[in-house]
């Protein structure tokens, strides 16, 4: 039953937990579609879900909630279970109970910081940090200048990825590539995992994600081939979302909601160097 998935009482329930500040849904999107096989063993708690929008606006314990009698059922065929849980979450609670295999971090940024959010990067910071005493195995992006604040006082062991620092998961011979009309990236890796891949969502971003995404895959024992062939296959929409319209010009949906996402979204899309952009703002 969900209660013993969500204690982790079957040592074969993974519960690896996404946690980053803008990508969440993209990270998703990519385990999603490693494998067809694999996903219907998988359980999903995500932003669109009843349980999530109650745990967000009720502040409920995730626990308590899934126990729930209208919402528990028989979850006996699940594999792995993906969470994505905020800082809130975790600064208030609402994780209470449970213990994740993996925790990940990909990237700190001034973002979520207001009267109904975190009152400083230091509480922000703080709240996120908490992930790392609720999981077995951290794995982090190395690239990040605040990786070592997200894991001060963690009792977990730690992987990492990056680009640019020493990591055990890294990719090197990065390519920015158009085709068939689409944006995307192209990489080798190297260290746990030798290989090339390819991702059909544009951006250094798209790299950092799908280095979470192989390694976390690879650590729960899934072949390469289906890994790549899970990237190729994600699409993630109103995130860098191109919109057929015409052979002279690209259409772009991003759902970036602030000063962060815009920049980020804008420096990404000039990597590709086109003659022109024209944004619009509704």
């Amino acid at each position: 039953m969900l209660k013993k998935l969500i204690f982790i009482v079957d040592e074969k329930i993974t519960l690896p937990n996404y946690k980053n500040s803008d990508t969440k849904v993209v990270r998703q999107n990519k385990t999603d579609e490693i494998d067809s096989s694999e996903r219907e063993n998988t359980i999903y708690v995500c932003d669109d879900s009843d349980v999530a929008k109650r745990l967000c606006v009720a502040g409920e314990n995730v626990v308590a909630l899934l126990t729930e009698e209208n919402i528990d059922s028989d979850f006996s065929f699940c594999k792995y279970a993906v969470m994505e849980v905020s800082s809130q979450g975790l600064k208030y609670g609402r994780v209470e109970g449970i213990e994740f295999d993996y925790g990940v971090f990909t990237n700190f940024s001034p973002d979520h910081i207001g009267p109904n959010e975190h009152d400083s990067m230091e509480d922000y910071a703080a709240s996120k940090s908490i992930l790392f005493r609720r999981c077995k195995k951290a794995v982090v992006n190395n690239d990040d200048q605040s990786v070592n604040e997200i894991l001060r006082n963690h009792t977990c062991l730690v992987s990492s990825f990056g680009i640019e620092s020493d990591a055990d998961l890294k990719a090197l011979d990065i390519e920015f590539i158009k085709e068939n009309g689409r944006l995307g990236m192209k990489f080798k890796t190297v260290g746990a995992v030798c290989d090339e891949f390819t991702v059909y969502t544009p951006g250094m971003f798209s790299v950092y994600n799908s280095l979470v995404t192989i390694y976390i895959c690879n650590l729960l024992g899934i072949e390469n081939n289906a890994i790549k062939e899970g990237l190729l296959k994600v699409k993630v929409r109103g995130r860098v979302e191109l919109v057929p319209c015409s052979p002279d010009f690209s259409v772009i949906i991003d759902y970036a909601h602030n000063e962060v996402s815009t920049k980020s979204v804008m420096n990404t899309l000039a990597e590709y160097k086109p003659n022109r952009m024209i944004c619009v703002y509704g």
